[in-house]
């Protein structure tokens, strides 16, 4: 209950780290995909790689998809956000200036 993690069995690949994880019985976002298990394996007579296809119990090489609990993330955001509330910020600001007139310049040449 403690752990910042969860381990699911979601059909994952290695691009796909950062993506939500969903719950379908309410449609929220319970954590962000993180690690899984090996995507891909040897054929039981090596004669080429294929997809690593996982029991529902799980193997050796099948520990499952680990996900960030959302919770977790939300009071490190919350308590980012705390700290930098009274700091004034410009940068943003100023990018978007010097990126506006870089754009107004190449349109005018």
């Amino acid at each position: 209950a403690n752990s910042p993690t969860f381990i699911t069995n979601l059909d994952t690949f290695g691009s796909n780290s950062g993506s939500p994880v969903i719950n379908t019985n309410t449609y929220q976002v319970e954590g962000i995909l993180v690690s899984g298990s090996t995507d891909y394996v040897l054929s039981e007579d090596a004669s080429c790689v294929q997809v690593n296809r996982c029991s529902e119990g799980g193997s050796i090489n099948c520990a499952g998809e680990t996900a960030v609990k959302m919770a977790m993330l939300a009071e490190r955001i919350s308590e980012s956000a705390d700290r930098r509330s009274n700091e004034f910020n410009c940068i943003p600001n100023l990018l978007l200036i010097f990126t506006l007139i870089a754009i107004m310049r190449l349109k005018i040449k």
